[in-house]
C-alpha cells in the first residue's frame, strides 16, 4: 500500500511550492570535528579510598587512572549528478579508533569464599556464612589495560527528489575494523544471590586476564523510501515540527567475523545460551554471514530483505540562528534534528548541511562538525582509508612519522557519518518520539 508523505507545520505563510537553493554538479562541501577528552587521576597521597568493611574491597587507593581520547570524524559532500527531477548527492565518510586506557588501584580484598553481606535480624544463616565484614583480607593491587584500534569508511549516493529535496533512494557501501585487546591483573570474580531476608557473596577468585579482539565488516546495499524521507523543509518556523510517512525497500549485504580470545569459560557459557544458539551463533570466532533470525525471513545468512516496511519520521526545528561559519562566513541556519542526542545545521540560502552535533553516553561527550576545507577533508578520508585498509592496531596507529590527515591521538567513540547511514539505522526499526515543547 502506498503511504503519502504527511508535512505538517511547513508552510505556514504560503501554500505556494517550496522554494530550495538550487545546486549544482561538482558542487562540493565538507564536515569534520576533532576534539579532545583527557582523563588522568592518581592518588599517592591517600586521600582517595574507596570501599568499606561491608564490601570486598577495603582502603582502597586509585594508583592511576588514564584515559586519552580524540574525536576525529570526517564527511565530504558532493554532488555528482543533477537532472530535471533529482539531485544525486555523494556522501564520503571516515572515522578512526585509537583509544587507550589503564587503571591501577591497591587495597585490602576479601579472600575468596562465600560471606553473608547483609541479613534480616533473626535470619537463621542455615549455611552459617561468615559475615563479609569479618572475612579475612590481604592486600592486592589491581590493574587493568586496554587498547584499541580501528577504522571505518563509508560511501554512500542519495537521490533526492528536487521539489521536496525528498530522499528516496540510498545506496552505501561501508568497511569497518577493529583490533584491541584487555590485559588485567588480581580481576575479581564475583556474583551474588539472595532474597528478602539475606544477599550472598560470593568470590571464587582473583584471576588474571589477557584478551584480544578483532572485527571486520563488509556492509552494502540499497534501500529505496516510497514517497521519500522529509530531513528538510521550507520555511520552516522555530518549534515546530514535520512528518513523513513513507514505505521502504531494499536489501542490504553484510560479511565478517567476531572473535574475542582470551575469554574465560564461564563468562562463554552466560553469551552462548541455547536462545544465542538459535541466531547460528554458538562460539567464537562469529561468521556474521551466517546470522539469521530464527523467527523471521528477513535476516538471514548475510542478507537483510526489506519488503514495503511502514515508518514515519519527524523532525523538529530547535532554532533558527545566525552563526559565523568557517567557510561560508556568517550565514542563517536551521538546527533540524530527530533526537534530542542528534542535531544538524541547515542552511535554506545555500542547500547544505553545514553542521551537526552528536551528543554520546548521556550527554557526557559532545561531538560537533563544522564545515570544513574540502581539501582537509579529502586528506583526511583518505589516511583513514589508508588505515582502514591496512587494519593497523593501535601502536601502528600511534607509531607513524606521518599523520597523513589523521588525528594521532585516543578516541574515543567512533560514530558513523551523520548524513550517510540514516537509511541502514533507526529508521527500520525505531519511530523516533517528538521532542517535549
Amino acid at each position: 500500500m502506498m503511504v503519502c508523505v504527511s508535512l505538517t507545520a511547513i508552510f505556514a505563510t504560503t501554500g505556494t511550492q517550496a522554494a530550495f537553493a538550487t545546486l549544482e554538479k561538482g558542487d562540493k562541501w565538507a564536515l569534520q570535528e576533532e576534539e579532545t577528552f583527557v582523563l588522568s587521576l592518581s592518588s599517592s597521597n591517600g586521600l582517595l579510598n574507596l570501599g568499606d568493611d561491608d564490601s570486598f574491597l577495603r582502603n582502597a587507593t586509585i594508583d592511576n587512572v588514564l584515559l586519552n581520547a580524540n574525536v576525529g570524524m570526517y564527511v565530504l559532500f558532493e554532488v555528482t549528478d543533477v537532472n530535471e527531477t533529482a539531485y544525486v548527492i555523494k556522501v564520503t565518510a571516515a572515522e578512526s579508533i585509537a583509544l587507550v586506557a589503564n587503571l591501577s588501584m591497591t587495597g585490602e580484598f576479601v579472600e575468596p569464599g562465600s560471606y553473608l553481606e547483609w541479613a534480616e535480624p533473626g535470619y537463621a544463616n542455615p549455611d552459617n556464612l561468615k559475615d563479609i565484614e569479618d572475612a579475612l583480607v590481604s592486600e592486592r593491587t589491581l590493574d587493568a589495560d586496554i587498547k584499541l584500534a580501528g577504522g571505518s569508511q563509508q560511501t554512500a549516493l542519495f537521490t533526492i527528489e528536487r521539489s521536496t529535496m525528498n530522499v528516496t533512494s540510498i545506496s552505501v557501501d561501508t568497511l569497518t575494523y577493529l583490533r584491541g585487546n584487555f590485559s588485567g591483573h588480581n580481576i575479581p570474580q564475583i556474583d551474588s544471590w539472595g532474597n528478602s531476608s539475606f544477599e550472598q557473596l560470593n568470590i571464587t577468585s582473583y584471576d588474571d586476564y589477557s584478551m584480544g579482539l578483532v572485527l571486520d565488516l563488509h556492509l552494502s546495499g540499497i534501500v529505496s523510501f516510497i514517497p521519500g524521507i522529509a530531513f528538510i523543509a521550507d520555511a520552516l518556523p522555530e518549534h515546530e515540527e514535520f512528518e513523513s510517512e513513507f514505505l521502504v525497500n531494499g536489501t542490504l549485504n553484510w560479511s565478517g567475523v567476531l572473535d574475542i580470545t582470551g575469554l574465560p569459560n564461564w563468562l562463554t557459557e552466560k553469551m552462548f545460551t541455547e536462545d544465542v544458539a538459535k541466531w547460528g551463533v554458538t562460539g567464537f570466532p562469529v561468521d556474521l554471514a551466517k546470522i539469521y533470525n530464527p523467527g523471521s525471513t528477513m535476516i538471514n545468512n548475510g542478507t537483510m530483505a526489506i519488503d514495503d516496511i511502514d515508518r514515519d519520521l519527524e523532525v523538529y526545528n530547535y532554532a533558527n540562528r545566525t552563526i559565523n561559519d568557517p567557510v561560508f562566513g556568517t550565514i542563517q541556519v536551521q538546527e533540524l534534528g530527530m533526537t534530542d542526542s542528534v542535531r544538524y545545521l541547515y542552511c535554506p540560502e545555500n542547500g547544505r548541511i553545514v553542521g551537526a552535533e552528536v551528543y554520546a553516553i548521556s550527554d557526557m561527550f559532545r561531538l560537533k562538525l563544522a564545515s570544513a576545507p574540502v581539501a582537509d577533508v579529502e586528506k583526511a578520508i583518505s589516511g583513514v582509508s589508508d588505515q582502514v585498509e591496512k587494519k593497523q592496531t593501535y601502536d601502528q596507529i600511534m607509531n607513524k612519522d606521518e599523520p597523513e590527515g589523521l588525528p594521532l591521538e585516543w578516541i574515543l567513540v567512533a560514530v558513523i557519518a551523520v548524513i550517510a547511514v540514516v537509511a541502514v539505522g533507526g529508521f527500520l526499526y525505531m519511530r523516533k518520539k517528538k521532542p517535549a515543547t
